[in-house]
């Protein structure tokens, strides 16, 4: 389960890259937005080791198992539908963001609704999927694209049109005080390691995980590359005229020897696989949060226990993705930043809430949770 756990950390740093993440620090990069990074890093790293130290203590057992021992019904209940409806958010706002890339550059003559459909049915049949299928996916997905994001990272630092000086001038703004907007986007690499909060119904035993201090070392690496690489790209001052910056400067650049000569095409197609994936496992963690108010966990290869799923999926993400569909890519955008401070705050607050309630309680063994079903 390690690799897993790394898996879903690095799924949450890749996905940031194209979407709304980098446009948001770069709109504050003289007012805090590197002051934001550099404490961005140990705030997610101790978010990481404080909610993995409670998880280990109640093995094979994921949120909604945890909560139904904590929480009366009436408190349970709202809060369960309230994560799941963050969730779905988060999936459907990079399928609606990259869906609208989709248009712009790789196929402008498909209508938008047809594109979303396309994704809403992949989504779906992913999502729907048991826990264990939803990783394997998710390794396949990451060991086929890392590699190739890893070449185009070191073509975009290595190029020549690459202008140090200016990433140089927007990091003497580093004593800015940073923003909350700052530190939500920035943190926002790190939340991977929430949707532990299910998989950890995978682990039959406690899950202690190892080489912990990739977490903060990768974060640091890739808020620097996608905060800086634009910036050296486009300048100070032009980068802010790029609603999607990275794609931007992805089609600054060639492969002269490789089979395609235009990087952003083989960029786009690999950030495709990835927003795939991550709306299969955004989706996946809400569906469930969602169908334990049902009970059907234990009756999960049953028809009926797949519809649910299905129709959770349906009209959760299906209703959100219908409702972002409708509004302008600069309004998704704005939201897009409203939601990651919502985000920043739910995520620090459920953290905390679930390491003072498991405090209070004493660890149960899988047994006796899956019994009180």
């Amino acid at each position: 389960m390690n690799r897993y756990f790394y898996y879903l950390i690095v799924m949450n740093m890749l996905v940031n890259t194209i979407l709304f993440v980098p446009r948001t620090l770069i709109i504050g990069r003289y007012n805090g937005a590197l002051m934001s990074i550099l404490i961005s890093i140990p705030l997610g790293t101790g978010l990481v080791i404080m909610l993995t130290r409670t998880l280990r203590r109640f093995p094979g057992m994921g949120l909604p198992e945890l909560l139904r021992q904590w929480m009366p019904a009436w408190l349970r209940i709202p809060l369960l539908l309230y994560l799941s409806l963050m969730w779905f958010l988060a999936g459907a706002l990079v399928l609606v963001t990259f869906g609208a890339i989709t248009r712009s550059f790789i196929n402008p003559d498909m209508p938008l609704t047809a594109i979303m459909l396309a994704f809403l049915f992949v989504v779906t049949l992913g999502a729907t999927r048991p826990s264990s299928s939803v990783l394997f996916a998710l390794e396949i997905v990451l060991l086929m694209s890392t590699p190739f994001i890893a070449l185009i990272l070191f073509k975009a630092m290595s190029n020549q049109y690459m202008n140090w000086d200016a990433i140089r001038v927007v990091a003497g703004y580093w004593d800015k005080a940073p923003s909350v907007s700052g530190l939500s986007a920035a943190s926002y690499i790190f939340s991977g390691y929430s949707n532990m909060l299910i998989f950890n119904r995978l682990n039959d035993k406690p899950f202690v995980p190892k080489w912990i201090w990739l977490i903060p070392a990768l974060g640091a690496g890739v808020l620097a590359t996608t905060f800086f690489i634009p910036i050296g790209f486009h300048g100070t001052t032009g980068v802010e005229q790029y609603m999607y910056s990275w794609v931007s400067t992805a089609d600054s650049m060639r492969m002269e020897l490789g089979p395609v000569e235009r990087v952003a095409f083989v960029f786009l197609l690999l950030y495709l696989n990835i927003s795939i994936i991550l709306g299969i496992v955004s989706w996946h963690v809400g569906t469930e949060l969602v169908s334990s108010l049902f009970s059907v966990r234990e009756h999960r290869s049953s028809r009926s226990a797949m519809l649910v799923r299905w129709m959770i999926c349906v009209v959760m993400g299906g209703g959100i993705v219908g409702f972002l569909v409708v509004l302008s890519e600069k309004t998704i955008i704005e939201w897009a930043a409203k939601w990651l401070e919502l985000r920043f705050a739910s995520e620090i607050l459920l953290v905390l809430l679930i390491v003072l309630l498991a405090r209070r309680k004493k660890p149960v063994c899988r047994d006796s949770a899956v019994s009180s079903h």
